[in-house]
């Protein structure tokens, strides 16, 4: 049987860790990344969350990312502000 490949975004609360356990337990399902983003959880929950769930499934080959998305929101408007400065 050929696997799917998912790459599943999550801000893992219990919602989320429910879901990525299913996928996780699917032999039909191969999830090969997950990205963690704040929403129901701060960011670093979400990755301590997410990294939990794939320790006790023995997953830790599948890669996870984060992004710091209000240290890039600060960069963007900063830039926007310093552009409006030039003008």
């Amino acid at each position: 049987m050929m696997k799917s490949k998912y790459i599943i975004d999550v801000d893992t609360g219990v919602d989320d860790a429910q879901a990525l356990m299913l996928a996780l337990s699917r032999p039909d399902v191969d999830v090969i990344a997950i990205t963690c983003v704040s929403g129901n959880v701060p960011l670093d929950q979400v990755v301590l969350n997410t990294l939990k769930v794939l320790t006790v499934w023995e997953r830790l080959d599948v890669s996870c990312t984060f992004l710091f998305t209000l240290a890039l929101q600060f960069v963007v408007f900063r830039l926007i502000y310093l552009i409006s400065t030039l003008s």
